[in-house]
């Protein structure tokens, strides 16, 4: 019999996640490899989309972004209910896109 890999939690993360799995039906194998595909699977499609763009962090209400095709910096924030870019003066553009695709964005 083969064993399996096993990784340490943190025991609030632990409880989080099984209170989720428990809520779903499902066990809590189940559950959390199917987050950790599902976020393998969307940082394999950002690299696809916009490979030029990379996460820098979030501060207060802003994500930070790089844009390596235009050798810059851009935050992304909300602004009037929307969010805005400051690098392309912008509430749709590429920049914006991503970070809807980002967990951060829940945080601002």
């Amino acid at each position: 019999m083969t064993r399996s890999p096993t990784i340490e939690i943190q025991q609030d993360t632990y409880d989080r996640l099984n209170e989720k799995a428990q809520k779903k039906q499902t066990t809590l194998k189940g559950f959390v490899n199917e987050l950790l595909l599902l976020n393998l699977e969307k940082d394999e499609f950002l690299s696809k989309y916009a490979p030029m763009i990379q996460y820098i962090g979030i501060t207060d209400n802003k994500i930070t972004l790089r844009d390596s095709k235009k050798n810059q910096l851009t935050d992304v924030f909300k602004k009037n209910n929307s969010l805005y870019c400051t690098l392309d003066d912008s509430t749709d553009c590429i920049h914006i896109h991503y970070v809807l695709a980002l967990p951060e964005l829940g945080k601002i």
